[in-house]
Parts: structure tokens; C-alpha cells; sequence
């Protein structure tokens, strides 16, 4: 994961952001230093960065070769979408994931994504849990493709 994005659609207090950015921080850094040890290759750090989220979105929808994906209970079931998905992503140079939190990605948003996919038809997620069951979803459709 070359960046996490954190991306509010309207202005929050700096008393309830604070913590959750300086909880990222401090996770990506564990992260980081586990990975050191772990692994025999060269590993790097997860950038942190926030942007409010129409602009975020704008900004990643302008690039070329970036594949957009949501995901949400009103999605296309992943099944479903799955071959088509890993067809954009094989040219793709950037897949960018995003997650709702709270009451979830306005409408217009979504229609600015390549793709609204619900992973798991009937099960809702837990905003922490979307980005590593997406990633999975995504290496495992790669594996089997």
C-alpha cells in the first residue's frame, strides 16, 4: 500500500481527528518497523495523507491508468464483476480503494467510481476491516485469474 488517504466530506473537529490520525501514524510505523524485520527486501512506508474527499477523488479520477473502486452493500456482487475488475487492473498503475466511514461515500461519488462492488453479498463491514478484506479479495481474484 503506497498511500492511505484519509478524506472527510465535511469539516470535523481537530479534538476527534487528531486521535484517529495519530492512531494511523503510529499503526503505519509498526507496520513499517515489523516489516524491516521481517523481510529480506527493501520495504517502505505507507504515506499518510489527508485531502478533503471530493477534491481526492477529483484528483485520483484525473489520472491516467487509475482504477476507482468502491465498495458498498449496493454494489455489484463481486462475483459478478470480478473478471471485468481484474481486466482494468491489469493496465492499470494505480487502484485507488474507497472506504466509507459513518454514513458511507455520497451518491455522486459513487458514480464517479470505475467500480461499486459489494465484496460479500448480506455482510456489512466494519469500517477498519474494509481496505484488508478489499485487498484480499483483489490478490485472491489475481491468483485464481
Amino acid at each position: 500500500m503506497r498511500e492511505y488517504i484519509v478524506a472527510p466530506a465535511q469539516p470535523l473537529p481537530l479534538d476527534e481527528v487528531l486521535p484517529f490520525l495519530e492512531g494511523l501514524q503510529e499503526g503505519i510505523q509498526s507496520r513499517y518497523s515489523v516489516q524491516q524485520r521481517a523481510y529480506p527486501f527493501p520495504v517502505r512506508r505507507t504515506q499518510l495523507l489527508v485531502y478533503e474527499l471530493f477534491q481526492a477523488v477529483r484528483l485520483k479520477r484525473g489520472q491516467l491508468k487509475t482504477v476507482l473502486l468502491h465498495t458498498d452493500p449496493l454494489g455489484t456482487p463481486f462475483p459478478k464483476i470480478r473478471d471485468e475488475l481484474m481486466r482494468a487492473m491489469e493496465g492499470a498503475k494505480e487502484v485507488v480503494i474507497l472506504a466509507g466511514a459513518r454514513e458511507g461515500l455520497p451518491v455522486g461519488l459513487m458514480r464517479a467510481c470505475d467500480f461499486v462492488v459489494d465484496l460479500m453479498p448480506k455482510v456489512t463491514f466494519a469500517t477498519e476491516h474494509v481496505i484488508p478484506v478489499t485487498l484480499s479479495a483483489l490478490v485472491n481474484a489475481w491468483r485464481e485469474g
